[in-house]
C-alpha cells in the first residue's frame, strides 16, 4: 500500500499537538457552575426539540457535563515523557439549524490545565487557559454521526485538538433497526476514518470499539467507548484510547506508547445563552491536515521579526533540537504573518552572514510557511546559479519537505531540472521534485500528471533508459539522485524506469532502485522483488527490497519477508526482515509469533539478540543497516 509523509505528518499532528498542554494527576472534578437562566432565541435561529429515537438518544444538548481529558505520550529523548490533563465544565447547548445544517454550540468553563516538564519542551507560542474558553460549534446528524467541529480563529491549536477529542467522543451512531444488540459504522474524527462496532451490554449501556487502519497510518491504536444511560440520555462517557503513535520526526518506524482518555460526567443543564450570537461562517474547520496548514495563523507572533532573528541567531547554536524547533515555529508564524517578511529572509539568506544552524533554522522556517511569497522565495534561491551551491542544496533539501507544494513551486522544479547545466545539481533536484510531485497530486493531481510526465521523461535520459545515452554515461550518484527522485513520486508511470534500474550491473544503482519500490503497488512489483530477494548476489541490494518491503505492508509482501528472515544467508537481511515483522507486529500480533519462531533457528548472536528485543511486547529495538545511497530517498 502507498504511504506518504503527509498522511504521517498530518497524523501525528493530530496526536501530538495536544502535548502543548499539561498534566494534574491529582486534580479533582471542578464544581460546575449551572446556566439556567431564561432568554429568548433570535428570529433565525431554529430550536430542534431534544426528544430521542426510541433506541437511543440524541447528542445531549442542553446539558452540562463535568469532563476530563488525560493524554500520555512516551515520547523518546530529547524530548521526554509527555503527559497532558485538561478539565473542566463542558457545556452543550441547544442544537440550531442554519441552512438545513445541524449545528451544537459548545464551550468549556472552569478550565484547569497544567504544563509536565516534557510537554513545555513542544510549546511554540504562551496562552492562559482563558484561550479554551471560546465557545465553538459541531455540526451533527440526525442518526448521531459528527461530521465536522469549528472552533473561532483566536482559538491555539493544542486547545482545539483537546476539544476536538470531547466533541468526536460524544459520536454514538444509532443502527438502523432499534432493537439490534449489536451493528456496526463507518465513522470518522478530526484524525480520519475509522470502522466502529457497537454492542448494548447487559445493564442498558452501549459500547463502542475500534482500531486504527490504513487511513491512519500515524496511529496503531485500540478504542473503547463506554456510553451510560438513563431515562434522561447520556450520564458518563469514558473513551479509552491505547497503543502506540508516531512522533512526527518522518519516521514511520518510530512509534512510541500513548494513551488518551476522555471522561464526560452529566452535571446539569445549560439554556445556552453564551450561545446565541454564534456563526458557523465565522469558524473554522477543525482537522489534522487545516491544522498542518494553518496552526501558524492561529498563533501570530508577539514579537517583531527582527526581534525573532535575532533570537534565531543568538540561540540556534546553542539550544537542543526540540528548542530549535521552537524557534523555527515562531520565525515561520513570522514570515506567515507578513508577506513583506518574505524579502527580508531570502535577502539575509543570500547574504550568507548566518551560522549554519541557524541559517538551517531560517530555511526551515521559510518553507513551512507554505505561502504563495514564501514559495516563491525559496524557488528564486534554488534556480539562482550564482549563489553558492552549498546553499541552494541546503534549501532544496529542505524543501523535500514541502508538504503543500503549489503548481507554480513544483514548476519550478520542472523547469529547473531540465534545463540545469550540473548535472549532479539536476540530481538533487529531481530527488526532490519527486517528494513534491507526489504531495502535489493529493491536492492538484492535473498538474502532478503534466509534472510527472516531464520527469519521467528526463529520468529515462538520465538513467540512460532513452535516447541512446549509454547507461554509464551520467555520473552513479547523479543516476541514485534520480532514482530516489522517481521513488519518492510513488507514481505508477515511474515503475518502469525502477525495475530497468533494479537490474543495472552496479549494485548500488540495484540497491536505489530497489528502495525506491516502497511507494509503489506491491502487487505491481512483487515478481520483480522475489527474483532480486532469489538471485541477487548483493547483500546490499536484497536488505533495501526487504526495506521496501517494509513500507509496503504485509498484505502482498509477508512471504517475501518471512522467506528473509529464515533462510537469507546475510545476517543484515536476516535483521532487516525481523525489524520489518516487529514493525508490522504493531497491526498483526500474528508477526510476534513468527519472531519467536525464527529464534529457535538463528545461530548469529548479532540477530539473535535483535529477535529477542522484537519479542518483547511493545519494543522494538535496534534497526537495520543504512547504506549510504539511502541518505538522497526522503522518507
Amino acid at each position: 500500500m502507498k504511504r506518504t509523509i503527509l498522511a504521517i505528518c498530518l497524523l501525528a499532528l493530530g496526536v501530538v499537538a495536544v502535548a502543548f498542554w499539561s498534566v494534574d494527576r491529582s486534580a479533582q472534578r471542578p464544581t460546575v457552575a449551572v446556566d439556567e437562566a431564561e432568554h429568548r432565541p433570535p428570529a433565525d435561529h431554529v430550536v430542534i426539540p431534544s426528544a430521542a429515537r426510541s433506541q437511543l438518544p440524541r447528542l445531549p444538548t442542553g446539558t452540562v457535563f463535568s469532563a476530563r481529558y488525560l493524554f500520555d505520550l512516551a515520547a523518546p529523548a530529547p524530548l521526554g515523557h509527555i503527559e497532558v490533563a485538561v478539565q473542566g465544565n463542558l457545556q452543550l447547548a441547544q442544537a440550531v439549524q442554519r441552512d438545513g445544517v445541524t449545528w451544537v454550540p459548545a464551550r468549556l468553563q472552569n478550565v484547569s490545565v497544567r504544563l509536565s516538564d516534557a510537554a513545555r519542551k513542544v510549546l511554540d507560542f504562551q496562552t492562559d487557559d482563558s484561550a479554551l474558553t471560546h465557545p465553538w460549534l459541531l455540526r451533527a446528524d440526525d442518526d448521531g454521526h459528527v461530521r465536522e467541529v469549528r472552533f473561532a480563529p483566536g482559538t491555539p491549536l493544542a486547545g482545539q485538538s483537546v476539544l476536538a477529542a470531547f466533541a468526536y467522543g460524544l459520536q454514538l451512531v444509532r443502527p438502523a433497526e432499534a432493537n439490534l444488540a449489536k451493528w456496526e459504522t463507518d465513522e470518522a474524527d478530526a484524525n480520519g476514518a475509522f470502522h466502529a462496532a457497537y454492542a448494548r451490554v447487559p445493564s442498558g449501556n452501549v459500547v463502542k470499539t475500534w482500531s486504527s487502519g490504513d487511513a491512519r497510518p500515524g496511529q496503531r491504536t485500540t478504542t473503547t467507548a463506554t456510553h451510560t444511560l438513563d431515562t434522561l440520555g447520556l450520564q458518563h462517557l469514558l473513551l479509552d484510547e491505547r497503543g502506540t503513535a508516531s512522533t512526527g520526526n518522518l519516521d514511520t518506524r518510530q512509534f512510541v506508547a500513548m494513551s488518551l482518555t476522555v471522561d464526560l460526567l452529566r452535571a446539569g443543564t445549560t439554556d445556552g445563552q453564551w450561545a446565541l450570537n454564534l456563526r458557523p461562517d465565522a469558524l473554522r474547520t477543525y482537522t489534522a491536515a487545516t491544522a498542518a496548514v494553518h496552526w501558524h495563523e492561529d498563533a501570530l507572533p508577539n514579537r517583531a521579526f527582527a526581534e525573532v532573528l535575532a533570537g534565531v541567531q543568538a540561540r540556534a547554536e546553542q539550544t537542543d533540537a526540540a528548542g530549535r524547533v521552537n524557534l523555527r515555529n515562531e520565525m515561520t508564524r513570522a514570515i506567515a504573518a507578513d508577506p513583506a517578511t518574505v524579502v527580508r529572509v531570502e535577502a539575509r539568506l543570500r547574504e550568507r552572514t548566518l551560522s549554519e544552524p541557524a541559517e538551517r533554522v531560517v530555511i526551515a522556517a521559510l518553507v513551512g510557511a507554505r505561502t504563495a511569497a514564501a514559495q516563491t522565495a525559496v524557488g528564486a534561491l534554488i534556480k539562482d546559479p550564482e549563489l553558492e551551491e552549498a546553499l541552494r542544496v541546503r534549501v532544496l533539501q529542505s524543501a523535500s519537505l514541502m508538504t503543500s507544494p503549489k503548481p507554480a513551486f513544483v514548476a519550478t522544479l520542472v523547469d529547473l531540472v531540465g534545463l540545469s547545466s550540473d548535472p549532479a545539481y539536476r540530481g538533487a533536484v529531481a530527488t526532490t521534485l519527486g517528494a513534491s510531485i507526489a504531495f502535489l497530486g493529493e491536492q492538484h493531481p492535473q498538474e502532478a500528471q503534466i509534472a510527472i510526465n516531464k520527469f519521467v521523461d528526463q529520468a529515462a535520459v538520465a538513467l540512460g533508459q532513452r535516447g541512446g545515452h549509454h547507461p554509464f554515461q551520467a555520473p552513479l550518484s547523479t543516476r541514485l539522485a534520480w532514482l530516489a527522485g522517481l521513488g519518492n513520486t510513488g507514481h505508477p508511470d515511474a515503475l518502469p524506469l525502477i525495475l530497468g534500474a533494479l537490474t543495472d550491473p552496479d549494485e548500488l544503482l540495484r540497491g536505489a532502485a530497489a528502495l525506491a519500490l516502497r511507494r509503489q503497488e506491491p502487487a505491481a512489483c512483487i515478481d520483480a522483488m522475489v527474483t532480486r530477494m532469489a538471485k541477487d548476489s548483493s547483500v546490499h541490494v536484497r536488505e533495501n527490497v526487504v526495506d521496501a518491503a517494509r513500507d509496503m505492508g504485509p498484505a502482498v509482501t509477508e512471504a517475501l519477508v518471512k522467506k528473509a528472515l529464515y533462510y537469507d544467508e546475510s545476517a543484515f537481511v536476516r535483521s532487516a526482515a525481523a525489524y520489518t515483522l516487529s514493525v508490522w507486529s504493531a497491526d498483526s500480533p500474528g508477526m510476534r509469533a513468527v519472531l519467536v519462531d525464527a529464534l529457535k533457528y538463528e545461530k548469529h548472536p548479532d540477530v539473535a539478540e535483535r529477535l529477542q528485543n522484537f519479542i518483547q511486547q511493545g519494543r522494538v529495538a535496534g534497526s537495520p543497516t543504512v547504506m549510504d545511497s539511502k541518505v538522497g530517498a526522503h522518507p
